[in-house]
């Protein structure tokens, strides 16, 4: 991006710096005008980083909105969700589908009750209710029972694998004792360098017969790896009996438990026999009106796991605004920090330092030949987020035309250039033009010498020592103080 605006090719003579977008065009210039560095802080980055992500959440926080009510709107007929689903809102619903619930479920109660009591003999009642809470006791205890048995042969399960590992290191240990048992006895026959057979004839019992060092004392320190051996058989022994004692008493509880379960079905089959009649002569009276209730019961019941899923789902949203309000905390007092930073920014000089080179070459080409600029002087506006170079009161691209662009665009290389004496810009002292043979359909060729002219005299004084330009066109005839190179190859871009 930079170069463009350092290097302008024949064929882009239309703008600053030709089919670069005018947001790219600020940041060049800021870089150029040593501004960059100062705007475009790590602070800012930051900033701008945590600006996208409230951004991105925001939209996801909509998006999901939008889903949500369109959900809620396929799942739900409450009026108090056309203006979309909110959590006091399905509160609401969620309290009115309870009362609704109890409601029905004390009708269903209080007409099971009455057919009761039309049905049933008053004689009878206090053993049908007996009846019926001794069921109800036998349902619970079966159900504790069936989770004790449960807990308990999962707990079977795991000591038997526990006593299989046991036995397995058991007889590993065994094997590794029988193998060095077997294998104690075994001594060397042949030398492992020369393989020739070894004599043990005459050999000093106190030294190795193969190498003849002096062999330890045998304090019984030999005997330490069947020591060793022993106290991890006797360990694993011990954990094996006290393992399978654990595994006998897991087993009885297993038996008891069953045994229990039996008892409680065999009573809870009895009781139900004795409440058949009861309950036989109860449902021929109330089976379509509790059937009714219970269908409406389950309708109602769908409902509410379908409220309990979308309050859940309110959940997300809430977690996406707590997350956007803590980035906002955060942007707080970076923004405070970036804003202060670009306070101190001084754009006035800067705009300065870039219109006063500007108009400095259309002076000198005013001088050179008078009537060439007939224009008011350049201005340029700077600020955080664009600029604006203006030529009296209007932009310079509706204010001039034809052969003024040309001098105006020449203008902007010069005043370009003039940047690299200045302390703290970071143009690079080099500017490179290519000429167009033909500018608004006048030819460039006389306008040469003329146009090019304010360069060598800026390039001569010292404040621009070491800088270079690079001009291409089609004359330069009788300029003083410059290296000319003719150019006889054509080369086609």
């Amino acid at each position: 991006m930079l170069r463009r605006h350092i290097y302008r090719q024949q064929r882009f003579w239309g703008d600053l710096a030709d089919q670069q977008p005018s947001m790219e065009q600020h940041a060049c210039l800021l870089q150029f005008l040593g501004l960059a560095e100062r705007l475009f802080t790590p602070e800012y980055g930051r900033l701008v980083e945590l600006k996208m992500k409230a951004e991105r959440l925001t939209a996801r926080r909509e998006q999901y909105g939008l889903t949500l009510n369109e959900l809620a709107a396929d799942l739900l007929t409450e009026a108090g969700f056309a203006t979309g689903v909110t959590e006091a809102g399905v509160h609401r619903a969620e309290a009115s589908l309870a009362a609704e619930v109890a409601s029905l479920q004390q009708r269903r109660i209080d007409l099971i009750a009455e057919a009761k009591d039309k049905n049933i003999e008053s004689g009878q009642r206090n053993v049908t209710d007996q009846l019926a809470e001794k069921r109800a006791g036998l349902i619970a205890s079966l159900e504790s029972l069936r989770q004790r048995l449960a807990s308990a042969n999962e707990r079977s399960d795991e000591l038997r694998l526990y006593i299989a590992d046991l036995t397995e290191e058991l007889d590993r240990m065994a094997r590794a004792e029988d193998a060095g048992n077997a294998l104690a006895d075994l001594h060397i026959t042949h030398c492992p360098a020369c393989d020739q057979p070894v004599a043990d004839s005459e050999i000093d019992t106190s030294q190795c017969f193969l190498c003849h060092q002096t062999l330890p004392l045998d304090d019984g320190a030999s005997d330490g790896g069947d020591t060793r051996l022993q106290f991890e058989r006797d360990r694993l022994t011990g954990e094996l009996k006290e393992a399978q004692e654990l595994m006998e008493t897991v087993d009885r509880d297993v038996t008891k438990i069953r045994k229990g379960i039996a008892t409680c079905e065999e009573e809870l089959r009895s009781t139900e026999n004795q409440l058949a009649p009861a309950r036989n002569a109860v449902s021929a009276f109330v089976q379509s009106g509790v059937s009714a209730i219970d269908m409406t019961l389950g309708q109602l019941n769908e409902r509410q796991r379908q409220l309990g899923r979308i309050h859940g789902a309110l959940g997300i949203g809430t977690e996406l605004t707590s997350q956007i309000r803590a980035i906002e905390k955060d942007i707080e007092p970076l923004q405070e920090s970036v804003d202060e930073a670009v306070s101190r920014v001084d754009f006035r000089t800067a705009e300065s330092m870039l219109s006063n080179g500007m108009n400095d070459y259309l002076k000198a080409i005013e001088r050179m030949r008078p009537g060439a600029w007939r224009h008011n002087p350049v201005t340029v506006e700077l600020s955080r987020y664009n600029f604006n170079i203006r030529v009296g009161t209007k932009r310079w691209d509706a204010a001039l035309g034809g052969t003024d662009s040309l001098f105006f665009l020449m203008a902007y290389q010069y005043g370009l250039l003039t940047l690299s004496a200045q302390p703290g810009c970071h143009y690079p002292g080099i500017s490179i033009i290519d000429l167009p043979g033909e500018f608004a359909g006048e030819a460039v060729e006389d306008k040469e010498n003329f146009i090019v002219q304010p360069f060598i005299d800026l390039l001569a004084s010292h404040q621009l020592a070491g800088a270079q330009t690079i001009i291409t066109g089609a004359a330069f005839k009788d300029l003083q103080n410059v290296r000319h190179r003719v150019l006889h190859e054509v080369y086609v871009a």
